[in-house]
């Protein structure tokens, strides 16, 4: 057969033949009907042909004296790249026979690789066969006997040749150049494949067309929409003068960049910046281009000495209040001399310089945001929400979601219509038809019409003539072709074979070709053939120069150009390109530690069985460490996974350290909060555990492993707390100290889980001081914050509590968000005491520090807190706006858990200050879908519990407020059993029961009076009621307070089970007389609420666990 385009591929045949041949487009003349060439002058012809049965191909090589092993290395990768998959023979051990994926031009592709193969490696002997297939042929027995014929082919094949079967010429349509051997054997030998889209030699020259379409420009058609919007979105900012973030979200290839280009070009006088998120080799995923951000927004090229860009820097921001500071953070982040690490200050650091740099309005294009390990695209979300007066746009490319980004601009793929407008504007000038036909056969993605135009120049089967563009054949049985990729790959493949190697060469190098390490290589040939091949690549468009400079025009045309190279040229171009690197590098080596990492780790791969004191493997290794250590610093916890993971592979698996490489990767999983990443990195540790000397790393995983459970789902915790004393032991006996830690930090998360506050401080206290003298300050900031929330909810007296809260946040010292968090603690204490002034300055600075610090989570907690401060002041209505920021907060930070618990406690304060019951219910619903801890899991019920009161469903509202109190009676959180007997006792006061809600409004005011919550136990004591008949202050505080027929813990009350029985219509109140009946006007949702409960749907709840008895 042949493509229906016209291309007549190698390995196509003519089941039925043509009543005639076509005229041959040089002479005029006609040839017999299945001719493939022209019979007077050698010109090749272009048929409408009827396909026939697909062609199974096999091709065996050898190579004297070496293993079939060494045959892979050198020659399997040519194979590979096609889908040739690979068998052994018993009989010749030493071969290895490649069998191609069944295809109409399989023998031709198999044939072509064979002679790329022999190119490549002049030692390596190689037979060919091939055979055609139909639905009756036994199949098995074709490849069986395939496989056999190509290696006794394959053996009589001196060094550098290939003896082909005698099927192989008929089935290349005679495209085979088949000569006999010199040595006079007569044995055939391949030689070459005629390309028979093209005249050979020596064949009169046709008019050579006039070829616009590699000379303009390519049209900017069906992109109108979505230009437009973004022009609205910047004609906003420079309106409003605060940043803003959108995300332009399509497939691949359908014309994303080229959006931005057009976009960036209508705005000459605007600053615009532009980062593309390209990784070191195709098709790899790399850490966040924190580097590469700082640096093409302070204008840095990356090449400068560390005293020049650090100049630059500081010129940018050393007159900024806390500049030195500043600049030691910026420092670091771009791996200039000098610089500090400070985790909880990068989202700072670039605030910062981002405020220094766009005082004017402008434009931050970021290409492929998610080609980036998990989480860039948060982080520069956050950084725009944090620029109240910066007039910034970022702009974000990306195939799919970008967390972070709220606003996005979807583009969907061409429409038939759109597409054929878009060929004709970039043809200029076609046919009747032929727009219709290319789009029928390459689809509408931009960049495969882009290729698959130039695909379709290049082989001769679209040509220009006086009509204009037109199809060498019958336009109207043009099929649909496959994917962008595949288009991209057959533009690569009919490269002539020398510029197809050069492009595979300097794909392997970077986005950004690498030309000195290209023209010092010798691969592609002289340094002459090298740039002439690039001047090739960049007129047909596979690469583009900017300046100097050379980039791959998009990065999936780079990893179509880097297939095919064998592993041992491959892995020479790899070290040459990091070699280059880190000389051009020369003091900053940091600087590029991951991508020379990079390319090193990937030659040593590709060679395979690489020495323990190899210098790629040693340089590999150390500089991937540093890379991921300056990931880690960063915040870039999913990049730094991916290079410690790069790392491993590179260790031996008896090497201790291997396991230790991915425990830490595991560990920086669970920090991206990815549950399905973090569990496949758990498991990747513990299997590397096994066989490792000693346990203590086999704990360590353990540990995390049942942290990361016990977060999610309730019913781990006795597991996980078995497995915390298990490891507490066995560390003890090795003297491991940061075992002990682990351990005693899982320990306080399970009491943490269920409430047990005071042996909470007493576990993570050990953590903390466990995890500092082992050299893990994170670790121990981390439990400091932990003691911290203990102190707000334990039974600790409010006086003591607060020494010991001033102690930790000396202890804090260094950590700029743990000591935040710790003031904080300290101001709700202060609260607590009736220090409301000291507290509300306190919680103030605490704020604006992290607010400052651009930390999400961790002001939603602090603005949560605010709000707390105001209700113990018994100011409701100034309470309520910091806890409605604190939700939106928590949900830019996406943390539902805090989420969770600030809506309980939003729903409970609006039914403190007004019967605001439909907001309230709402609040309960989002607190319930996310609620694991026992604050959220008491705090929803109190608040549907008052909710329900005031709607009248008393059974249900007395049943779910006695859960609340049962569950807080569970732990020694005073503050939070305190508050559920009162919420408790206002129900049953609401039910007309009110001395029945004496004795819980009694044990609450004791519980308080005694920590020394003095404000709050004040406000109970105003509400006691001392006429009541009620028991004494006095009573036993162990008093049974929930009825005996209650258990201790109530089941949760779902939305599917049957509600309690609703009270009769005769029991409520008659009206008398003329009073008219009060009805309560229904109040639309606060947007804030609205938003917050839409988002918990039920298959939100299904997905969450559950707490259950």
């Amino acid at each position: 057969m042949s493509s229906d385009l016209g291309i007549p591929y190698a390995g196509d045949r003519i089941d039925e033949p043509a009543t005639r041949s076509p005229a041959c487009h040089a002479c005029g003349r006609h040839s017999q009907p299945e001719a493939a060439f022209c019979a007077f002058c050698g010109t090749a012809l272009v048929h409408q042909r009827i396909a026939g049965p697909p062609v199974f191909a096999a091709v065996a090589a050898a190579i004297e004296g070496r293993s079939a092993y060494d045959v892979l290395h050198e020659v399997g990768g040519l194979f590979e790249s096609l889908g040739a998959v690979f068998e052994g023979v018993s009989q010749a051990p030493a071969t290895l026979v490649a069998l191609f994926p069944p295809k109409e031009d399989a023998a031709a592709v198999a044939a072509r690789a064979a002679l790329d193969a022999a190119s490549a490696c002049p030692d390596v002997r190689l037979g060919i066969d091939a055979s055609e297939v139909t639905e009756r042929s036994d199949q098995d027995a074709i490849w069986q006997y395939l496989i056999e014929r190509s290696v006794e082919l394959q053996a009589l094949a001196p060094p550098g040749t290939i003896v082909p079967g005698e099927e192989l010429l008929p089935l290349t349509e005679g495209a085979a150049v088949i000569e006999p051997l010199a040595d006079g054997s007569e044995t055939p030998s391949l030689r070459a494949i005629r390309d028979l889209r093209a005249a050979p030699a020596g064949a009169p020259e046709a008019p050579a067309p006039v070829d616009p379409v590699g000379a303009r420009e390519t049209p900017f058609i069906g992109r109108e929409r979505e230009l437009a919007e973004l022009t609205a979105r910047f004609a906003t900012l420079h309106d409003d003068g605060r940043a803003a973030c959108v995300a332009l979200i399509g497939e691949i290839g359908v014309g994303r960049t080229r959006v931005l280009t057009e976009f960036a070009a209508s705005f000459p006088n605007a600053r615009i910046t532009r980062l593309a998120c390209e990784p070191p080799t195709a098709g790899a995923v790399d850490g966040w281009p924190i580097e590469e951000l700082i640096e093409r927004v302070a204008g840095l090229t990356g090449d400068e000495s560390s005293a020049a860009a650090r100049a630059v820097l500081e010129g940018l921001v050393g007159h900024l209040p806390d500049g030195d500071r500043l600049l030691e953070r910026l420092a670091h982040l771009a791996s200039i001399d000098g610089g500090l690490a400070v985790v909880d200050e990068t989202r700072w650091a670039v605030r910062r310089l981002f405020e220094a740099v766009y005082a004017e309005p402008a434009i931050l294009l970021v290409d492929d945001v998610d080609g980036v390990s998990f989480g860039f695209s948060s982080f520069l979300g956050d950084i725009v929400r944090a620029l109240d007066s910066t007039p910034l746009l970022i702009v974000c490319t990306a195939a799919g979601e970008t967390p972070g980004f709220t606003d996005t601009i979807t583009m969907a793929p061409f429409d038939t219509a759109t597409a054929e407008r878009w060929v004709d504007a970039r043809l200029d000038a076609a046919g009747p038809g032929v727009a219709g036909a290319i789009v029928g056969a390459l689809g509408t993605n931009p960049l495969a019409l882009e290729h698959g135009l130039a695909l379709l120049i290049g082989t001769s089967a679209l040509s220009r003539d006086a009509g204009g563009w037109n199809l060498t054949t019958n336009p109207t049985a043009v099929p649909a072709a496959g994917s962008t990729r595949d288009v991209l790959d057959a533009r690569i493949r009919v490269l002539p074979a020398d510029v197809r190697a050069t492009a595979s060469l300097a794909a392997l190098g970077g986005t950004t070709v690498p030309v000195p390490a290209l023209l010092a290589g010798g691969d592609g040939g002289s340094s002459a053939d090298v740039e002439r091949h690039l001047a090739e690549l960049a007129e047909q468009h596979i690469l583009v120069a900017e300046g100097t400079t050379l980039t791959f025009v998009h990065p999936l045309v780079r990893e179509a150009a880097a297939a095919g190279v064998p592993p041992a040229t491959a892995a020479d171009a790899h070290v040459r390109s990091a070699r280059a690197e880190l000389d051009a590098a020369g003091p900053r080596r940091r600087r590029h530690a991951g991508a020379a990492g990079t390319h090193l780790a990937a030659a040593v791969l590709l060679r395979g069985n690489a020495a323990a004191d190899d210098p790629d493997r040693v340089d590999a290794i150390d500089l991937l460490s540093i890379a991921a250590e300056h990931a880690a610093d960063v915040g870039d916890d999913a990049g730094a996974a991916i290079l410690e993971r790069r790392v491993a592979v590179l260790v031996e698996k008896s090497d201790p350290l291997r396991a230790e490489l991915l425990l830490r990767a595991a560990t920086h999983e669970v920090e991206t909060g990815r549950l399905h990443e973090a569990e496949a990195a758990i498991n990747a540790a513990m299997a590397a555990t096994v066989g490792v000397p000693g346990d203590g790393i086999d704990h360590r995983v353990r540990i995390l492993r049942a942290s990361l459970r016990a977060s999610i789902d309730r019913t781990t915790l006795d597991a996980a707390r078995a497995i915390a004393d298990e490891a507490y032991e066995r560390s003890a006996e090795l003297e491991d100290g940061w075992g002990l830690a682990c351990a005693a930090a899982l320990r306080g998360q399970v009491h943490a889980a269920r409430g047990h506050a005071a042996a909470v401080v007493d576990d993570l206290s050990e953590a903390a001081e466990r995890a500092r003298a082992s050299g893990h300050p994170i670790e121990a900031a981390r439990a400091l914050r932990g003691i911290g929330r203990a102190l707000l909810d334990g039974p600790m007296p409010v006086e003591r509590a607060i020494g010991r809260c001033e102690r930790l946040r000396a202890d804090a010292a260094g950590h700029p968000l743990t000591e935040q968090d710790l003031a904080g603690v300290h101001a709700v204490l202060l609260a607590r005491q009736g220090r409301f002034d000291e507290a509300r300055a306190l919680m103030g600075d605490a704020i604006v520090t992290t607010e400052g610090l651009v930390a999400g989570a961790d002001l939603a907690v602090a603005l949560h807190r605010a709000g707390v401060i105001g209700w113990l002041a018994g100011e409701f209505h100034a309470a309520e706006p910091p806890i409605q920021r604190a939700l939106a907060a928590a949900a830019h930070a996406r943390d539902d858990r805090l989420r969770a618990s600030i809506a309980a406690s939003w729903a409970n304060l609006v039914l403190a200050t007004e019967d605001r019951v439909e907001e309230a219910m709402a609040l309960a619903d989002v607190a319930e879908t996310w609620a694991t801890d026992p604050t959220a899991l008491v705090g929803w019920r109190t608040a549907r519990a008052r909710a329900l009161v005031r709607l009248g469903d008393v059974e249900r509202a007395d049943r779910v407020g006695r859960q609340a109190v049962s569950l807080a009676e569970q732990t020694d959180s005073s503050d939070l059993r305190a508050n559920a007997l009162l919420h408790l006792a206002e129900v049953l006061r609401l039910s007309g029961r009110p001395n029945e809600a004496q004795p819980f409004e009694r044990r609450a005011f004791r519980l308080l009076d005694r920590t020394g919550a003095s404000a709050q136990a004040a406000a109970v004591f105003r509400n006691l009621s001392p006429e009541s008949d009620a028991p004494s202050p006095e009573e036993d505080d162990d008093a049974d307070l929930v009825p005996e027929d209650e258990p201790v813990t109530e089941p949760v009350i779902e939305e599917d089970d049957e509600p309690g029985p609703v009270p009769e219509a005769a029991s409520e109140p008659e009206p008398i007389g003329d009073e008219r009946e009060i009805i309560e006007e229904e109040r639309p949702l606060p947007p804030p609420i609205a938003e917050a409960f839409a988002a918990s749907s039920e298959a939100e709840k299904k997905k969450r666990g559950r707490f259950r008895r």
